[in-house]
């Protein structure tokens, strides 16, 4: 893979590639070619787990939004008009409920990219490793989409080309606080400070990346989704090398015999 191994204080442990202490100060290097094609790579060999992951995001997406309409018929999700005749507060709040929702199937799937990383294998069903930390990562997706929200309306109200830049930027400056929460089990105040100050030392490459997976959605929407189901799987690898080399993957090191028989993950 590339990547250094430093022993963990535990010897119980192993980091694999980057370091959190050296990424909060600065001390790591982007490699935009490579990195591309790496996760060109790890994708060829994880492809199918995220493919029946995102299946899994959406049937569970629809189960829900289907017992909002039946519970309330009359709720902004009845029908696209209603929800562009929204109020700002509306919308907000429809944010940060979708957010909630969404938040810990995300985070199973960004962990699923972040064990591609390093070659560990994955199952569809892992989806679901993100409610092992439920809590956090509610938490931490509510917070950083007011903090986006806030200042995207504020911006939009100046030019909704500003509030277009300002989005750019918020996403990317978040874009490592989910995976710190999800793998590091970090608390979320604690990971959206270090993503916001990680990030913002290679501030364009993080920006470039978040256009891209705009851009992505773009392209998905144009092709019905159709698109999705090969570009999102590719993206989430990437993202889960990035966070591997900038910021490393803490391993959990068993002895062949539990590793042989347990079905969970080493890492």
């Amino acid at each position: 893979m590339g990547s250094k191994l430093q022993q963990n204080e535990s010897k119980e442990q192993m980091i694999v590639g980057g370091d959190l202490a050296e990424a909060l100060k600065g001390n790591y290097r982007v490699h935009p070619v490579q990195w591309l094609k790496e996760a060109f790579a790890i994708t060829g060999r994880h492809f199918w787990p995220l493919v029946t992951a995102m299946i899994s995001f959406l049937a569970v997406l629809l189960v829900i939004v289907t017992v909002i309409q039946i519970v309330l018929p009359m709720s902004v999700l009845s029908s696209p008009e209603a929800i562009n005749q929204m109020t700002p507060i509306q919308g907000l709040g429809l944010a940060v409920f979708s957010t909630a929702i969404a938040a810990p199937l995300f985070g199973g799937i960004i962990l699923m990219g972040i064990r591609h990383s390093i070659d560990i294998p994955t199952k569809g069903l892992h989806i679901f490793k993100g409610f092992e930390v439920v809590t956090s990562l509610i938490a931490a997706g509510v917070i950083t989409t007011l903090i986006s929200q806030l200042f995207v309306w504020l911006a939009a109200s100046i030019s909704p080309l500003l509030g277009y830049i300002v989005t750019l930027y918020t996403s990317a400056i978040f874009c490592l606080a989910i995976p710190l929460v999800v793998e590091r089990r970090i608390s979320p105040l604690n990971a959206i400070y270090y993503s916001i100050r990680i990030t913002h030392y290679h501030l364009p490459f993080f920006i470039a990346l978040t256009f891209a997976f705009y851009m992505v959605f773009i392209m998905g929407l144009i092709t019905y989704g159709l698109l999705l189901f090969v570009l999102i799987p590719y993206l989430v690898n990437l993202l889960g090398l990035i966070y591997r080399q900038v910021i490393g993957v803490n391993v959990r090191l068993q002895p062949p015999s539990q590793s042989n028989q347990s079905d969970d993950w080493t890492a």
